[in-house]
Order: structure tokens, then sequence, then C-alpha cells
């Protein structure tokens, strides 16, 4: 599957920046499931998302709860119950092709993730 060698070969180029012992791998449709709804506990506004290294320097705003209860937690979308074909890449929105990672960020999950419906088969193990 050519999933599996894209885990492999991103583990490969990663080699000196992972954990010994740690391997890239596709997330599992409950892992999937999770950060598309959220878990229980989401980030509150003006929490840290989990952010790539080069934002090294962002912090929450001061005083600002780290976590707050999810108010849908079994949300159908990622951005709620509610389907909107501006969110997320779909047959009902007309674009017809794949996109680029944050052409949609009105589909942002709770946890700030982007592209988590639509635009093409989510890969899951």
């Amino acid at each position: 599957m050519k999933r599996c060698f894209f885990c492999r070969w991103l583990t490969e180029l990663w080699r000196e920046r992972l954990p010994a012992g740690c391997v890239v791998t596709l997330p599992s449709e409950v892992e999937w499931e999770k950060g598309a709804r959220g878990g229980l506990l989401i980030p509150a506004p003006g929490a840290a998302h989990i952010r790539a290294a080069a934002d090294a320097d962002f912090a929450p705003a001061p005083g600002a709860p780290a976590l707050e209860e999810n108010p849908l937690p079994r949300r159908r979308y990622p951005w709620g119950d509610d389907f909107d074909a501006g969110k997320a890449n779909t047959e009902e929105g007309g674009v017809g092709e794949t996109n680029a990672v944050g052409a949609f960020p009105r589909g942002e999950t709770p946890y700030g993730c982007l592209e988590m419906s639509g635009n093409v088969w989510e890969w899951t193990r």
C-alpha cells in the first residue's frame, strides 16, 4: 500500500528528529475520529494548539484556560452537526479536484486541524 511506503519514507527522513524507537504511522480510525471531533475536553479559545517546531515561541494568552468541555463531543462533522459545503472539499461544493490543506479554514477541528473531512479519502490504518 502506498500509505505504508509513505510512513516508512517519512520515518527515515525524520530519523534523527524522532525519539529512539519511534516510527511514523497513520492514525487508527478511532484516532482520526478523535482528531476530527475532539475529546470530552478541548483547547479553550486562546489556548495553545499543537504547533509546528517553527512556532516554538507561540504561547497561550495570559490567564487563558487550557481546556474546556467539548460542547459537541459526538459532532457529525469537524465543525459541528450541520453540513456546510464551504467547510470541506466535497462533491456538493463543486471544486471537483483535491486541494491544498488549509483551503477550507472554516472547517477547523476543535484541535485546530484542517482537512479532516472531505478532499480525499481519509487515510487510517
